[in-house]
């Protein structure tokens, strides 16, 4: 039976090595949410390796079965190149992206979550990359579903009250409304991995990397 072609579209999280040439890409979409793609080494030949950077916004169709989804084509647009950052705002990223992979699982469609990774990525164009990840992270934790406490009774100095509610109901149209300090930053980024730890039982890889 012949394979029907299917069109879709997202944001390309992440992309890694696959079978004889192939690569596996992690995709964001706004109707079928996360989903794993492989696209065939002549595929990559015929519309370029450089549409397959994470960050890019991916047009594609693909054809599926049991086992799998092929990439037939694509077209990309970079909202911004992964390799002109720094080591530190990279390992953001990465640590970004891990959170994705570990509150959204495949096939889960969240369309407000899809609309948060789109603004971020926009936004770290021009703001600082590592509070626009720190702020998105809260916001897709909250998304999920997995983070739903009483913000006035967690264990955090008033400040960091302060700033974790204004990450939690930031608009990204908006400046954002609170001055950021380090100190702070730190204070909620060690809340967050020791909430993540105790009540999720999820260690993450990228634990400790993210630092404003």
């Amino acid at each position: 039976m012949k394979s029907t072609w299917k069109s879709d579209e997202g944001i390309l999280l992440y992309e890694t090595d696959g079978k004889s040439g192939s690569r596996k890409i992690d995709i964001f979409t706004p109707n079928n949410g996360r989903k794993i793609f492989y696209v065939p080494k002549n595929i990559i030949n015929k519309n370029g390796p450089g549409g397959l950077l994470p960050f890019s916004y991916i047009r594609f169709s693909y054809t599926e079965n049991d086992e799998q989804s092929l990439v037939n084509q694509y077209e990309s647009q970079k909202i911004f190149h992964i390799m002109n950052l720094s080591y530190e705002d990279l390992n953001a990223w990465y640590y970004f992206i891990e959170v994705v992979q570990t509150f959204y699982p495949l096939n889960a469609v969240d369309q407000n979550a899809f609309r948060i990774l789109l603004q971020v990525l926009v936004k770290g164009k021009n703001k600082n990359n590592r509070v626009v990840v720190l702020i998105a992270i809260f916001q897709l934790l909250q998304e999920s579903g997995f983070f739903s406490q009483d913000i006035n009774n967690i264990p955090l100095s008033d400040e960091g009250i302060h700033l974790l509610n204004a990450c939690l109901s930031y608009d990204w149209q908006e400046d954002f409304p609170v001055s950021i300090k380090k100190e702070t930053c730190k204070e909620i980024i060690s809340f967050m991995e020791r909430w993540i730890l105790t009540e999720c039982d999820v260690t993450l890889k990228m634990s400790g990397l993210l630092v404003i």
